[in-house]
This record gives C-alpha cells, sequence and structure tokens, in this order.
C-alpha cells in the first residue's frame, strides 16, 4: 500500500477517499534523482500545503520510504487541480558547485568525501549529506583529478561514476541523511 506525505501529514493515502489524488506518477532511477507527479483536486484537505522548494515530500510502500524529495513546481489546470512536481534528494547535489580544485594522489573514498565536504559548506543544513559507505575503488594507487565550476552531481558522475562505476544511495538513519557510494546496489538500507 502506497503513501504520500509532505512534512508528516498525508497527501494520498490508499482507500481513503478524502486523501486521494490524481494521476501519481513515481519514477525512481539509480544514480538518478527520480521524481513524483500527482495532480490534487481543489477539495483535498491538504490542497494548500504544497509549497516550493521548501517541504520534504515521501512516499512510503508498505510503511518503507522509498521516495524523498522536495517540491520544485505547483501548477494549476482550468479545473483548479494543483499539479505537483518533486524531484529527489539527489538532486541536492545539482545545487552546489564544486570551485577550482585539485585532488592528488588521493583514493576514491577521499575524492568522495570531498565533494561532498564542499557540497555540505554551501547548502543549509536541512540539504546537507553525512557520508555513509564507500565500497567503490580503483585499480590505481592513487588517482588525479581536477574540479571547474561544474556542480558536485556532475563532477560525482564524470569523475567518479563514468570512470570507476558504483552507485549513489541515500538512506535515512536515526534523524540523518546518509549517502553511500557504493559498488553494488542490493536495494537494502
Amino acid at each position: 500500500m502506497y503513501k504520500i506525505y509532505i512534512e508528516d501529514k498525508p497527501v494520498y493515502v490508499a482507500g481513503s477517499t478524502a486523501y486521494s489524488v490524481i494521476d501519481p506518477q513515481l519514477t525512481l532511477e539509480l544514480n538518478s534523482a527520480g521524481s513524483l507527479t500527482f495532480s490534487m483536486p481543489p477539495e483535498h484537505p491538504m490542497y494548500d500545503v504544497p509549497r516550493l522548494m521548501r517541504q520534504d515530500i515521501y512516499v512510503l510502500s508498505d510503511g518503507e520510504e522509498i521516495f524523498r524529495g522536495r517540491i520544485i513546481n505547483i501548477s494549476k489546470d482550468w479545473l483548479n487541480r494543483k499539479t505537483i512536481e518533486a524531484e529527489g534528494e539527489l538532486a541536492y547535489l545539482c545545487d552546489t558547485i564544486q570551485r577550482q580544485a585539485v585532488y592528488n594522489a588521493t583514493s576514491v573514498a577521499n575524492l568522495f568525501r570531498s565533494y561532498m565536504t564542499v557540497h555540505n559548506g554551501w547548502i543549509y543544513p536541512d540539504r546537507r549529506f553525512t557520508v555513509g559507505q564507500c565500497t567503490v575503488t580503483s585499480n590505481e594507487s592513487s588517482i588525479y583529478r581536477f574540479t571547474n565550476y561544474n556542480t558536485t552531481m556532475r563532477e560525482i558522475q564524470e569523475d567518479l561514476i563514468d570512470n570507476y562505476g558504483g552507485f549513489l544511495r541515500v538512506r535515512h538513519e536515526n534523524g540523518n541523511r546518509y549517502i553511500d557510494y557504493l559498488k553494488d546496489y542490493d536495494h537494502e538500507a
């Protein structure tokens, strides 16, 4: 059974006529933020609650969180139905840049940690990540990379994922948002 929440308030609960939405679509992809869209009729009890970029929105499947992100667009149609568009948490990595820097004689894990440290230094506290597991390695004894004002997500994609493979995973434990960089992704937290 699926449920959609904005913060701790229900928006969609399966079987409820009051908390129903129109045409919900959830897209989940590896190494991508993913997206959620749905529409709400004007009589929906949560009709006036959604705010752009300021609230967490999440989806549960049988009690397990499968998506969390932020609202990026709210529009209305001619019947006054609101369409809500959200993007997943990995999109926070597109909000920050990596200034020019040279990383020499480093490991994959240290480079990933460095990128996340820079990201966390630029972003609001509620959009930061704690670095969790990093199981991706390199055959090289040390790697050399430089950054040049690309987004954090682009640097991770180009410098790490494209070269060494692996998968990004965001998970929540004890009120913390962790980001893992995993060689193999088993879909478990």
